[in-house]
């Protein structure tokens, strides 16, 4: 077992120390002691001058200056004694180590220390870093973590289709409880380009069920959660907008126009209803999800721009007895008679929103070909804390029980289902 103690290899300095042709070098570092953790931020070839190379965006920005370093280039022997010390745990005697380490355990004084870090350059794999911890008296193997320029989900390969949704684009229409972690999961998932959209502002009562944090409270949901999915994804293109979908209709519709699918998440029914009415013309793939029977189950209904699909109203009128699409379902959040979405705990919207933004994933990656993509059905019904009450096939009642349905024909007359003349 190594040292708790932790030295940062951002990735520039990894390949400025790696193409260099020289056998040793210095770096210094910025060092939290609470953290017990610290980041390299220059370094040098021999004795020339060191190169900086500043944290950023980071929490060792304004950290302390660390103990000195030097970096050595090494081989798998190397690499190999490292492993078997780390094995062992704990410190080991200097004088053991100094004819295995050769020119590594240079003197210091009783009351200094310092990091040597050996970079074993072996074929056919990338170099692999190892470090140790030097005392006048012992020498302990210590963690480095380098940052790679393959990071994240490219280190999968081909074992998931990177390419398909690098290319996609999804809106997500209300970032609260559930959208914010669709939106998270499917930058997660490898989503090109996301457009956020929400007119609310975060509030105190959201932060029990909510992606973003205590910091953001006061800030407009949209653009403060692009700004947090920028800090883990760089590489996803995010706008975010503050339109009502139901006040600002015209340029939610215009910002839907280059989507792939459309994420509704909004509380209440009439922007459900815009949300599906919109993408219809728009000829726009559609899912939606909420959670019903006071927080008991969550539903995810998907609507393709297809004669056999009904919107949501249609879907609704065929279980009158358990959805009804009155004025309740529109005054304030929490309040009402049959849609109390507040007594859905965080984790279970949390769960709803990552399901959805599976099945979005999903949605994208049937049609260019991925077979084992295809979902069950057109709407899941989840069991958060089901009661059994509900009439069939709504009557779920284990707790993780996922249950499909198909999709549900539109209403005669429907106008939203029916062609515009």
């Amino acid at each position: 077992m190594t040292t708790q103690e932790v030295l940062l290899v951002p990735a520039a300095v990894r390949r400025f120390v790696e193409n260099l042709s020289g056998e040793y070098g210095k770096f210094t570092l910025r060092w939290s002691e609470p953290a017990q953790c610290g980041a390299i931020i220059a370094a040098s070839a021999g004795n020339a001058d060191l190169t900086p190379f500043p944290v950023q965006d980071h929490f060792l920005q304004f950290a302390d200056s660390g103990p000195a370093g030097r970096w050595f280039v090494g081989t798998a022997e190397h690499v190999g004694i490292w492993r078997d010390a780390a094995g062992r745990g704990g410190a080991i005697p200097i004088r053991e180590m100094r004819d295995r380490l050769p020119g590594v355990l240079f003197q210091v004084g009783s009351r200094l220390k310092y990091y040597a870090i050996i970079v074993s350059k072996l074929n056919d794999v990338p170099p692999i870093w190892t470090g140790w911890i030097v005392t006048s008296d012992e020498v302990t193997p210590m963690q480095i973590d380098v940052e790679r320029d393959d990071e994240g989900l490219s280190t999968l390969g081909s074992r998931w289709p990177l390419d398909s949704l690098r290319q996609s684009h999804v809106a997500v229409i209300g970032v609260g409880s559930i959208g914010s972690a669709a939106a998270t999961s499917l930058a997660d998932h490898g989503v090109g380009s996301l457009t956020l959209i929400d007119p609310d502002r975060l509030e105190f009562h959201n932060l029990v069920r909510h992606q973003l944090g205590r910091a953001d409270v006061g800030k407009y949901k949209a653009p403060a959660l692009a700004d947090a999915i920028r800090q883990s994804h760089p590489t996803t293109s995010i706008n975010a907008t503050k339109d009502d979908v139901v006040w600002n209709t015209e340029a939610v519709r215009s910002a839907l126009r280059d989507v792939d699918v459309v994420v509704g998440a909004t509380d209440g029914v009439v922007p459900r209803r815009t949300i599906i009415h919109t993408a219809r013309r728009l000829k726009k793939t559609v899912l939606l999800a909420c959670v019903l029977m006071d927080g008991a189950l969550g539903e995810i209904m998907r609507f393709r721009p297809v004669s056999s699909h009904g919107c949501l109203e249609c879907r609704r009128r065929t279980h009158p007895d358990l959805f009804t699409l009155d004025d309740s379902l529109e005054m304030p959040y929490g309040t009402g008679t049959d849609h109390l979405p507040m007594t859905a705990v965080g984790t279970d919207l949390e769960l709803v929103g990552r399901l959805l933004s599976k099945a979005t994933v999903a949605t994208i990656l049937e049609p260019v070909g991925m077979a084992d993509q295809r979902l069950a059905g057109e709407t899941a019904i989840v069991g958060l804390r089901p009661t059994g009450n509900a009439p069939a096939p709504y009557d779920v009642t284990r707790t993780g029980e996922v249950r499909w349905l198909p999709a549900e024909p539109p209403q005669p007359g429907c106008p939203t289902c029916d062609p515009p003349v």
